[in-house]
């Protein structure tokens, strides 16, 4: 017989996509399931771990109008450290603080640098810079958005809760008032407290004008309490007069101090008066302001002596202590302290008014907060849904393919493709007959 051959062809990409669509159910409950299952991935697991937050901000702090630029200082003198705003002590007390970062992993953050904080410093003018900084830190440590915005805008107000805490001892004169052990030195302390809160009025109105405080109330105004009190009123001055004038003493001990003071007064007033006379007779003619200022300087100074030798002499001879000393006095003294004390107070809350209006932190973005690293959503769900579809191709027509061996079923030839024929056998003639 004649021998038939057969031609085949190979599998197609009909006869691929027909095992899958016989699997239509599985493949689109397979794709729906990998795509969310790789979104879900995808966003909370690797993109999270590779996107970052940022805060970026300007900086006004009351204390550095003054200092070199880029310099800034606190008005206790400390000097800020911008690198100190990502400090593990400033992210504790942050924490701490607010019980809605419990959920921020601040260990986390202070290892492995995933918390940093850059300065950019701008050239604006010869005599104008803009300086800003920039808070960064990996998402994966923060519970959302939300929490990190907010938790790293308060790392940036570090400095104004320092101000806010700042604890300057404005006490100058107070402390060595209340611990002197005479009534001379203890009013004349009380004057000098008067005087430097006045000074000090001075210098903030310089800095920063005259600032309204509370309840309209300018600096201006609060210097002037003071001076209608010391100046107007020269209630402290007064009571000095009356303190002098009356001889008061605080004990009994002060007479045999005063006569120790008394023999070191003498010799530097022997020592100021000759000091005086060889100014008197100098060979100087010339009639200068400078050397009239010095002449009435050194004049000044031996009448002060004096008169500081017959109080000293006075005191040791007539001065009067305990319940000799009027009753009046020590409530008008006893009133004194309360007064400079409450101007004191008054001065330690204005000028925390003062600072927190002068200095600000100011964020260079509307919205605050900055995502750079990751991938976008559109982009997540573009590729978790071409990994879900070809995954569920896969699958699907694997488990057609399978299902179809296993019933039997065999590939269609086609059309064209001949049927194959057993081979005729044909005697040779070489056979034995």
């Amino acid at each position: 017989m004649e021998e038939k051959s057969v031609r085949g062809e190979g599998t197609t990409l009909g006869d691929i996509f027909r095992v899958i669509f016989s699997q239509k159910w599985l493949a689109l409950i397979l794709a729906a399931v990998l795509t969310a299952v790789c979104v879900v991935g995808l966003y909370f697991g690797y993109n999270k771990s590779k996107k970052y937050y940022s805060v970026s901000f300007e900086l006004e702090l009351a204390g550095s109008e003054n200092s070199e630029q880029h310099v800034h200082k606190y008005p206790d003198g400390n000097t800020f450290n911008y690198r100190n705003i990502i400090s593990y002590d400033n992210m504790q007390n942050v924490k701490n603080g607010d019980s809605s970062f419990a959920g921020v992993n601040i260990n986390g953050l202070a290892e492995n640098g995933c918390i940093s904080i850059t300065r950019s410093i701008t050239q604006l003018t010869e005599n104008s810079y803009e300086t800003v900084y920039t808070i960064s830190a990996k998402a994966d440590k923060f519970p959302d958005g939300v929490v990190a915005r907010n938790f790293l805008t308060a790392l940036a107000a570090m400095p104004d809760r320092y101000l806010a805490t700042m604890d300057i001892d404005y006490n100058v004169y107070l402390t060595t008032s209340e611990n002197a052990i005479d009534y001379r030195t203890e009013i004349g302390d009380l004057l000098k407290q008067a005087n430097y809160l006045s000074e000090q009025y001075d210098k903030l109105i310089k800095t920063y004008g005259d600032v309204t405080v509370n309840d309209g109330k300018t600096l201006t105004s609060y210097k002037q309490k003071i001076a209608s009190y010391v100046d107007d009123g020269k209630v402290l001055s007064n009571l000095l007069t009356v303190a002098e004038e009356g001889l008061y003493l605080k004990s009994e001990s002060l007479k045999e101090k005063y006569r120790f003071d008394l023999t070191q007064l003498e010799f530097d007033l022997t020592k100021a008066e000759k000091t005086l006379q060889n100014l008197l007779h100098s060979d100087d003619t010339s009639g200068s302001a400078s050397n009239a200022l010095v002449i009435k300087e050194q004049s000044d100074l031996v009448e002060d002596l004096k008169r500081d030798k017959t109080l000293y002499q006075s005191y040791i001879d007539r001065g009067i202590t305990g319940a000799a000393i009027p009753e009046s006095f020590l409530t008008s003294l006893d009133e004194a302290h309360k007064t400079v004390t409450a101007y004191t107070e008054e001065f330690k809350q204005v000028t925390g008014t003062v600072y927190s209006k002068s200095s600000s932190v100011i964020f260079t973005s509307a919205n605050v907060i900055s995502t750079s690293g990751g991938m976008g959503l559109t982009m997540i769900v573009i590729l978790s849904l071409a990994f879900g579809i070809i995954v569920s191709f896969i699958v699907s027509y694997i488990v057609g393919y399978c299902l179809a061996k296993r019933h039997g079923k065999k590939a269609k030839l086609p059309e064209h493709a001949q049927d194959v024929q057993p081979t005729e056998q044909v005697e040779s003639p070489f056979t034995e007959q």
